[in-house]
Parts: C-alpha cells; structure tokens; sequence
C-alpha cells in the first residue's frame, strides 16, 4: 500500500514539492535544496526568515511575540511574503515591514560630517570630494562606513557587478567567466577574451535551461540565501564561506570541465 505524503504550507496541502514550489512562483529545484539543508517549507518559499535570519530579538513587535515573521505579519494584516521581502531585499526592520515605524530614509539624503567637515548630504559629499555618487552607494551597500566609503583608499578596490554569475574550475569557486580566464589565460580560445567569456556564459545558461545548475548571481545568491550582497573582489572568497554546504554550492553554479 502506498501513502502519498503531502506538504501543507499556510493551511493549503500540495502533493508535491514541485506543485508548492510552482504556487509560490520558486525553482523547485530550489525549495527542494532549501528542505534538504533543514529548512521549514515555509522557509523553504519564503513565507518565514531562513536559518540565519530567524533571531527571537526579530519577532518581539510592539510589545507582542511573534513566533515567526508570518504570524506577525498575518496579525498586522499583511502578506507575509511582502513583509519577509522588505526585510531580506530592502534591510527595513519587522516594525517597518510591518508599518508599524516609517520605512528608512535613503542615506544620500542625511547630513554627514567628513574629517570635520559637515555636508548637507551624502549627494554633496561625493560631489565635493571627487566620488560618484553611484560608487558612494554601492560602497554603502556593501556595508563599508560612510566615512571609509568616501574615502579614496576604496578606489583602488576592484568591484564586482551584481549580475556576475560565478563559475567553478578545477574545484575553485570565481567571480565571473571573465575573472576564471584573467586568472587562466591559457582556457582563452584564439586569444579572444570576450569571445570565450561568451562562449562560457551561454554554456552556463544552456546548463541552467537543462535545469543542471541553477546559474545565480550574486545578487541573486544574496537574495535567495540572505547573504550580505558581495561588491568588491576582496570580499569574494566568503560567499563560499557563508553558503557551507557543498551540495548546494555546486547546484549553484556552472563548472568547467
């Protein structure tokens, strides 16, 4: 006799991973991955924080406890899923998710003081001192003080665009196609970098298209395992770190034969 097992999220049964997967709009590849490293279902499709993020200082709003963020939100009268967003995608706190407190000021527009010298903005603090101000935010962003942000030392920091896709070579994780042949030039086909950077890429996404490989980018990575965002080379070689488990680190990324 066979017993079919079902997977119940929010009160509502799937057969399937793959059909509860389907309903939350997530890879099922994904939510299976997330379940097999211990997380809830309803971690698993982002209806509660993952591991790292499930904190109980997180769930005490306004003098209630919450036993997870989705409870707080449904008691607020909200998606939960909108209120897990603001908080892994925009860095708001619960009380801001859950409108509780003002959403935060984007932080171009607070006066900051410079080596003594007070600015009006961060805008007019990179003006003034020679930084653009899309540097200035990515800087930020990438959790670097204000002060260290603007300051010219960071300059000489090698960045990293948050589409890159990183890929594996001979069992050592790289930033990007582009990073692997800077760092193996004999793999350049015909001396052609951007040819073979190409060429690499779409061998990337035809594995993803096969479903072999999920082929994320760093913002991507950042997003689905609420991971610190990665903006400069430097900061790199902790993504492999902070994931910890290789079979989901390898389900990641595209490898290199």
């Amino acid at each position: 006799m066979t017993i079919s097992k079902t997977y119940t999220v929010e009160g509502v049964a799937f057969p399937s991973i793959a059909k509860l997967a389907a309903a939350c709009d997530l890879p099922v590849k994904r939510v299976q991955k997330r379940i097999r490293i211990g997380w809830t279902l309803e971690q698993a499709v982002d209806l509660e924080p993952s591991p790292a993020d499930n904190r109980a200082e997180h769930l005490v709003v306004d003098g209630r406890t919450f036993k997870s963020r989705s409870a707080a939100a449904r008691h607020y009268g909200l998606e939960p899923k909108l209120v897990n967003e603001r908080m892994t995608k925009r860095g708001w706190t619960l009380s801001q998710a859950l409108e509780l407190e003002p959403r935060p000021t984007a932080p171009y527009r607070k006066g900051v003081v410079i080596d003594g010298i007070k600015y009006s903005s961060m805008r007019e603090a990179a003006r003034k001192l020679g930084v653009a101000q899309s540097t200035l935010m990515n800087r930020i962003k990438a959790g670097i003080a204000v002060e260290d942000a603007l300051s010219v030392s960071h300059g000489e920091r090698e960045k990293l665009k948050g589409q890159s896709k990183p890929m594996f070579y001979q069992g050592k994780l790289y930033p990007s196609a582009r990073h692997l042949l800077l760092a193996k030039p004999a793999l350049v086909i015909n001396g052609d970098l951007n040819k073979t950077v190409t060429a690499l890429n779409d061998k990337a996404r035809r594995a993803k298209n096969k479903c072999e490989i999920e082929n994320l980018s760093l913002d991507e990575v950042s997003t689905e395992y609420g991971l610190a965002k990665v903006r400069f080379v430097d900061e790199f070689d902790g993504l492999r770190i902070e994931l910890l488990d290789e079979e989901v680190l390898n389900g990641l990324f595209y490898e290199l034969k």
